[in-house]
């Protein structure tokens, strides 16, 4: 079976607050009544694929840098 594949296109802002929203969601207590094992798996791709394609983030700076990010996303 052949897999078709997207693409999206995102901002690099975009990529640490959804990359960070999906690391939130798989870590949660409740993911796994929330979601089921397909969504989960979708959820992991979708960070792994994230946090490939995102700059290096120092994790001294992540917190600073994803603030940053936000208040920039919120002001669109």
């Amino acid at each position: 079976m052949t897999r078709k594949t997207i693409t999206l296109s995102l901002t690099v802002d975009e990529a640490l607050v959804l990359a960070d929203a999906a690391a939130k969601m798989a870590a949660s207590d409740r993911a796994s009544e929330l979601l089921d094992q397909a969504e989960l798996q979708c959820l992991f791709t979708l960070e792994s694929a994230l946090e490939r394609n995102l700059p290096p983030v120092l994790a001294q700076r992540y917190e600073h840098d994803l603030k940053a990010a936000k208040e920039r996303l919120r002001h669109l």
